[in-house]
């Protein structure tokens, strides 16, 4: 699905902005260390918690883009319906063409079986005549499909990007974390991440739980 429609949420990279803290490097680790100590798990916003507002350092995180592409429920649904309909209007163009091309034979066919002269060059004339504005129509439908088409991704992309987004923000909120990064294998500016600074499945099963919500409220 996510290959088929090129929306990847790649409007989702919220820009990494490095911020320099003073001593920052030392007191990540020691408060990481400490955190995970205590707990005897990894902790993604510990070091935030245990700093003073004057060291504090940038909590950061990072979803998958493709995990949330194949198991965010709004994507498999609104997504699939969205890929149906796009392959029946290409479908429909696709049949136009395929009657455009049974016309030309049968042009052909008439022309190559003219007795004369003069009856080849009238066949001749209104063929081309006839197969132009078949081909002026299937242009202008084709090109009219592909603005149907950007505007439908369009509109996907937009939705997905908004609700992904929103819920972004207060989760972040919720966490106290100040950066989310979007890492997508095939076009990713992030090279490495340590296992828990992923939010994915928390991000995924929050965003599954509000779109199945006013289904369920119905």
């Amino acid at each position: 699905m996510a290959g088929k429609i090129s929306l990847a949420i790649n409007a989702l990279l919220i820009i990494a902005v490095i911020v320099l803290f003073k001593n920052s490097a030392s007191s990540t680790e020691d408060n990481l260390d400490a955190a995970e100590s205590a707990s005897g798990k990894p902790s993604l916003v510990s070091a935030s918690f245990s700093a003073n507002d004057s060291t504090k350092i940038p909590v950061v995180a990072y979803i998958s883009e493709d995990s949330i592409m194949a198991n965010y429920q709004f994507v498999i649904d609104e997504g699939g319906e969205l890929e149906k309909k796009l392959k029946a209007k290409r479908n429909a163009l696709a049949s136009k063409y395929s009657k455009y091309e049974g016309e030309r034979a049968k042009w052909e066919k008439v022309v190559s079986e003219s007795t004369d002269q003069e009856s080849y060059q009238r066949n001749y004339n209104m063929a081309a005549e006839d197969l132009m504005k078949m081909e002026q129509v299937l242009q202008g439908e084709e090109m009219e499909l592909q603005q149907e088409v950007g505007v439908m991704q369009l509109d996907f992309n937009t939705a997905l990007y908004e609700k992904v987004t929103e819920f972004l923000k207060r989760y972040s909120t919720e966490n106290n974390i100040d950066l989310v990064l979007n890492y997508k294998k095939e076009l990713s500016t992030v090279l490495y991440t340590a296992q828990r600074l992923d939010i994915t499945a928390d991000v995924v099963s929050g965003l599954n739980s509000e779109y199945k919500a006013p289904k369920v409220a119905k």
